[in-house]
């Protein structure tokens, strides 16, 4: 995908695009909430006298108006900055556009120099798909990727120092990574991950994993006679 945008004549859309990508990817932030992020979040790394840290930013728009924190590489900041001195400033000085027009936001259109809108995301992050040979999908994939891995890191982690691996404790450390509110909505990707999980640990840690199956399996019937109780009522 990075080959495709780097394709682009335009050094501004390429540098965007890419930006795009590698904030969905390594944080699997939702499409609005990259679409909302503003310069003045970043430029505030230029003030720290640390200047090698990492910098957490709480995106404007969220879904269902969440406050959840994210947490950018200082090489995720360092990248973001040089866009900004760089495409993005050139861009404006091309357009001749005010502030006032691009309102501090970070990705802006390469046209207008308006903020981006999340259709447009979707459309370049879908034909980078095609064109890289990917399934049909767009930016929500990447998420559903951040998620999978985030899953199966904190099943790693909690069999490798022996905490609790039951599906309501991973469910609700890993929802606060992911941004996500209700841990329950997290209980299919455990599912897959345990499966997956099942097929590549070694055997000593794969008895574990059958525990953690019939816990599933347990899950699914005690829902299954919730939702009977429920329509009984």
């Amino acid at each position: 995908m990075i080959s495709h945008f780097n394709s682009l004549a335009d050094d501004y859309l390429a540098s965007r695009n890419t930006l795009v990508l590698d904030i969905a990817d390594t944080l699997g932030m939702r499409r609005a909430s990259i679409n909302s992020l503003t310069c003045t979040q970043f430029l505030v790394a230029l003030e720290n006298e640390e200047a090698l840290v990492d910098l957490v930013i709480v995106p404007s728009s969220q879904k269902f108006s969440y406050q959840f924190s994210y947490t950018f590489s200082f090489q995720l900041v360092s990248s973001i900055l040089q866009y900004i001195e760089g495409p993005r400033k050139a861009l404006l000085g091309r357009l001749k556009v005010p502030a006032s027009i691009s309102q501090d936001r970070l990705f802006l259109s390469s046209k207008t120099g308006k903020p981006l809108t999340e259709r447009a995301i979707t459309g370049f992050i879908a034909s980078a798909m095609r064109f890289s040979g990917m399934p049909k999908g767009s930016i929500h994939v990447f998420r559903h990727k951040f998620i999978n891995d985030e899953v199966e890191r904190e099943i790693m982690r909690r069999i490798e120092i022996k905490l609790d691996t039951s599906i309501e404790s991973v469910a609700a450390a890993v929802a606060i990574k992911v941004g996500q509110v209700n841990p329950n909505s997290l209980h299919t990707y455990i599912s897959d991950a345990f499966s997956r999980l099942e097929k590549k640990l070694p055997k000593d840690n794969k008895s574990k994993i059958k525990h953690l199956e019939k816990e599933i399996s347990e899950l699914k019937r005690q829902l299954q006679l919730l939702r009977q109780l429920t329509v009984r009522l």
